[in-house]
């Protein structure tokens, strides 16, 4: 999951959609998914694609 509008108010963290936000990581754990959440900036600077690459080798 990325998080945009972090640092400009977006939809991740006004109320409606961060509780929408957590019915869905809530949904996805009980159904036995692992959820890595990361802001733009990481993915552009290759940390998303690293943490998911250690995972994905650990399975």
């Amino acid at each position: 999951e990325v998080e945009g509008g972090i640092w400009s108010g977006g939809r991740h963290t006004r109320g409606k959609g961060y509780i929408g936000d957590m019915e869905k990581y809530n949904s996805a754990a009980m159904m036995g998914f692992t959820v890595l959440r990361f802001s733009t900036e990481q993915v552009k600077a290759g940390v998303a694609i690293k943490q998911i690459e250690q995972l994905v080798g650990e399975k």
